[in-house]
């Protein structure tokens, strides 16, 4: 491959990844709206954007290891935060999340603040749990397990309760 080509096409790469490098906005504020089932904290807690420390904290670091540096407005990482919301949202039942962003620059202070409007729609619950393979499984063993796989049909869907039934299934099936 030609030099020059190889020279151009890391410089449109770098380009890319630093597209915001010249101008540094810090992001003051995260904004979640329309999360009834799921606290703002813990949406915050999942998502790569993340507010800016207030000043205090900014003055402390530069003299200190106290405190935290400024965090910068990045728009690269919003569609993986609504990736992460998302996946959030649907291992705790409900699979037809939706959601949207927004944002505004105030470019006279160099401050952003990042919205995530979410649309939960409605839970899902438990129809069933099916354990497939029991064939050859002896009778009371069989009926062990079919008995831990039954699950209230008004329980809400959540990974955790999927987890728990084949980590059991596995552990009684290897023991």
């Amino acid at each position: 491959m030609n030099p020059k080509r190889i020279y151009i096409f890391i410089f449109l790469l770098t380009s890319v990844l630093y597209g915001q490098a010249g101008r540094q906005v810090e992001l003051k504020k995260i904004n979640f709206s329309g999360n009834e089932s799921i606290s703002s904290n813990e949406l915050s807690q999942v998502i790569l954007s993340k507010e800016s420390p207030n000043w205090i904290s900014q003055f402390l670091n530069k003299f200190t290891s106290f405190g935290d540096k400024a965090v910068y407005f990045d728009s690269l990482l919003i569609p993986s935060d609504i990736s992460a919301i998302v996946s959030l949202y649907q291992s705790n039942g409900f699979f037809k999340v939706r959601v949207k962003n927004s944002y505004s620059i105030d470019t006279a202070s160099n401050e952003a603040t990042l919205n995530y409007l979410i649309h939960e729609g409605d839970e899902s619950h438990f129809k069933n749990f099916k354990i497939n393979g029991l064939d050859n499984i002896p009778g009371e063993y069989k009926d062990i397990l079919l008995e831990n796989a039954k699950v209230d049909t008004t329980t809400v869907y959540r990974d955790a309760i999927v987890e728990e039934k084949k980590n059991f299934t596995i552990t009684f099936l290897r023991d």
